[in-house]
């Protein structure tokens, strides 16, 4: 059953493809890409997952697309400006928003054949070209992050890893602290 209530923990449990955060997910890809604008013609079969974080984005790749499903509006808009952005990008090829449905939170970009470097080493380079032309960017549509901003997510972050890691929570309160200490 992909939703449960299990009375003697008293938890809701959800199944994938159900996420109750994510109700884009139960729709047919297909219909989500022409809702978007996309042509999906000659789309057949399920898609595929690429990456699924519960309750927040589900990427999925169908055809020669990838959708993007969010839960939350802020992060669907900070993902379509980045795509947005990055297909302006001429030094590094990147999947440019191809297509978007606001009323759904997706997202969709073209796929891009490629592999996984075998050592990080090795697209370093590249790497640093593609951070300085997004600096370069900086008002073309792509939001900066305050140092509150910065703070206030290395926190959230923090405070998972003190969660799953209880014996560090002393290195990380520190750290969080010379982080404040040291904030523009």
């Amino acid at each position: 059953t992909p939703l449960h209530y299990a009375s003697e923990l008293d938890v809701l449990v959800q199944w994938f493809p159900l996420d109750l955060e994510l109700p884009a997910l139960a729709e047919p890809p297909a219909r989500l890409l022409e809702a978007a604008g996309v042509r999906a013609r000659g789309i057949d079969g399920d898609p595929a997952m690429l990456a699924y974080k519960p309750r927040r984005r589900a990427v999925l790749r169908i055809g020669g697309h990838v959708l993007k499903i969010y839960a939350k509006e802020e992060e669907f808009i900070a993902a379509a400006a980045g795509l947005r952005a990055a297909g302006r990008l001429r030094k590094v090829r990147t999947a440019a928003l191809q297509g978007q449905l606001p009323s759904r939170l997706v997202t969709v970009q073209p796929a891009l054949d490629g592999s996984r470097p075998s050592q990080p080493a090795d697209v370093a380079f590249d790497a640093g070209e593609l951070l300085h032309d997004l600096h370069k960017s900086r008002g073309r549509g792509l939001p900066t992050a305050d140092a509150a901003q910065q703070l206030a997510a290395a926190e959230r972050s923090a405070h998972l890893v003190m969660a799953l890691l209880p014996a560090i929570s002393a290195r990380m309160r520190a750290l969080l602290r010379a982080l404040e200490a040291g904030r523009p």
